[in-house]
């Protein structure tokens, strides 16, 4: 039986599409995981509220509160606590997931450090393009927050601009910053598309406005959490503007 010889730059090749495939499916299973802990940790903080509320201490002191007051403490704190255990092993999760992230990376960096002599060599199959991914990653998290709108148009594929892990890095930690830290509730994203560059603006409002302090105090620690890619335009609770470009 013969076997069909496969070229080594071939294989370097699919090995490296694989594992960047790969990447992007573990990216989306870590909002996944993200998004339902962040649903877990609301339904806890309910029942938390709840057990305080002015209803159930009426209800507590209509009844005999040896039969029933004992009840209800005792449902709360069985549901509080499962709760808690399933927002712990959904955190085991994302961990795992973050660990799986770098393993996948540092191949990548091994690969490319070993095998692709100049950041100028032309690369086809083995990348992700730039645009596809990003329309990918947006519609994936317009899914898992559906409490959020964001808009925004398609402008077709055609550039040369490639996915980089800065990208989806400073990416990442740019909306769980705006989605978690700033609730903001509508996100609009526009692009501006060059054949080796690509330009994009991430348009948002408060919802939820502390202090003049508190909010310049967001804008250091968003910007310590950016990737070289990104940029604050405008820092505003009427309008925040952050900018990415990627060539």
């Amino acid at each position: 039986m013969g076997y069909k010889k496969i070229d080594k730059d071939q294989l370097i090749e699919g090995l490296t599409e694989y594992l960047s495939n790969q990447y992007m499916n573990n990216v989306q299973k870590k909002e996944s995981l993200i998004q339902k802990k962040y649903e877990l940790e609301e339904e806890k903080q309910k029942i938390l509220l709840s057990s305080n509320s002015s209803d159930l201490i009426r209800m507590k002191q209509m009844f005999s509160p040896i039969t029933i007051d004992g009840d209800i403490q005792k449902d709360e704190s069985k549901e509080s606590r499962k709760l808690t255990s399933d927002i712990r092993k959904i955190e085991s999760q994302i961990r795992d997931s973050e660990k799986d992230l770098n393993k996948i990376k540092s191949y990548i960096q091994g690969l490319k450090e070993t095998y692709f002599i100049a950041d100028d060599v032309k690369q086809t199959e083995d990348n992700v393009k730039f645009l596809p991914a990003v329309y990918e990653l947006l519609d994936h998290i317009k899914a898992c927050h559906e409490d959020i709108s964001i808009d925004y148009t398609s402008v077709g594929e055609d550039t040369e601009v490639l996915l980089t892990f800065s990208y989806l890095n400073g990416f990442q930690n740019m909306l769980r910053f705006l989605f978690d830290e700033l609730l903001v509730s509508t996100l609009k994203v526009d692009f501006f598309v060059e054949k080796s560059k690509v330009l994009m603006q991430f348009i948002t409002k408060l919802e939820v406005f502390d202090s003049l302090e508190s909010f310049k105090l967001q804008k250091s620690e968003l910007e310590s959490q950016l990737s070289k890619e990104f940029s604050i335009i405008r820092w505003q609770e009427s309008s925040i503007i952050l900018q990415a470009i990627v060539e």
